[in-house]
């Protein structure tokens, strides 16, 4: 048309062209890990609302015990899923085997109770019988006999008082002085120690005061005596000691100590080593009763109890209880 014009022609310069190529690498070094970080919190955070409930049972099961086996039962969620079926049922177990260990409690403690009486009474006649100078025969089939019902009677309290300590009763709240309780007991074993020749020796003594029941206590020393008696050798030395605010009562005997393989089970109920099971000890064969009537007794308390070597031979047993710090109540204000 005769009108003129420029026309132009550029090519683009390196720079200009690596510009979208740069702005595509800081996507992909930046945006696209930013983007799989938001997505797998969210993720985390979806599963871990998704598994709460099966997380919160998992933790109730983890604290549930024997003794609290009445008591504990694992949450339901309100989900109406499988893990609130499985919670459902899983109670339901537990509610079965409550009423199963409630009965059987029922049934030691019953049995227990009514065979106090009976014993009481052969033991009453067995000694009356002796009392009466039979011959020498017959005075020893006495004798023996008379050690038996002693051995069913200690049997028969031990039983009573763990069905007692599986039921969770708590021991009554007296202040007790525990060097008197131990005291007491070395003196009932007196007899026995002077029919057999073995002595209990008291050392290093130092008067403490706890809270408890005095009859427990005083029963939870008297067996850590009667096991150094029939599973140690003499001397037995008993010791009373305040140690970081606790009682510590020790029975020290000389005897050949616990192999290491019966060691983490000398508090299980019933267990007795094989040697124990067939030696006749000092006090007669164990029940496999009195350590674990021991340990239930001090945790009632508070405390524990515990078995270890002695530094030389022989085995220390050792009671810790914590000590009375309320003032405002005197020994004697203790129930009957």
């Amino acid at each position: 048309d005769g009108v003129p014009y420029d026309l132009t022609v550029g090519l683009p310069t390196d720079e200009a062209r690596d510009r979208p190529l740069a702005r595509l690498a800081w996507l992909l070094a930046v945006a696209v890990p930013v983007t799989l970080l938001l997505a797998a919190l969210l993720a985390y955070a979806a599963a871990g609302r998704a598994f709460r409930p099966l997380t919160a049972v998992v933790s109730a099961a983890e604290t549930m015990t024997v003794r609290r086996l009445g008591r504990d039962r694992l949450p339901v969620p309100p989900t109406g899923d499988e893990v609130a079926r499985v919670a459902a049922t899983f109670n339901g177990v537990l509610d079965r085997l409550a009423a199963g260990f409630d009965e059987q409690r029922r049934f030691v403690a019953d049995a227990s109770h009514e065979l106090r009486t009976p014993l009481a009474i052969l033991r009453t006649d067995l000694e009356l019988a002796l009392a009466r100078d039979p011959s020498a025969a017959d005075a020893d089939v006495l004798r023996r006999s008379l050690d038996e019902v002693e051995r069913l009677g200690r049997l028969t309290g031990d039983l009573l008082t763990l069905a007692r300590a599986d039921a969770a009763e708590s021991p009554r709240q007296a202040v007790v002085e525990l060097d008197e309780a131990a005291l007491r007991a070395v003196g009932r074993l007196q007899p026995v120690l002077r029919a057999r020749g073995a002595t209990v020796t008291i050392s290093d003594w130092t008067p403490a005061t706890v809270r408890g029941d005095d009859q427990s206590l005083e029963r939870a020393v008297l067996n850590l005596i009667e096991n150094a008696l029939v599973h140690g050798a003499p001397p037995v030395v008993l010791s009373l000691r305040i140690e970081s605010g606790d009682a510590v009562l020790r029975v020290t005997d000389s005897g050949a100590g616990i192999a290491p393989a019966h060691r983490p089970h000398v508090f299980e109920r019933f267990y007795r080593a094989e040697q124990a099971r067939s030696r006749p000890g000092a006090l007669g064969s164990g029940t496999g009763l009195g350590l674990a009537l021991v340990r239930e007794i001090a945790r009632q308390h508070g405390g524990d109890a515990t078995l270890d070597p002695a530094p030389s031979t022989g085995t220390i047993a050792t009671l810790r209880l914590p000590l009375c710090r309320d003032d405002s109540v005197s020994p004697d204000s203790s129930p009957a």
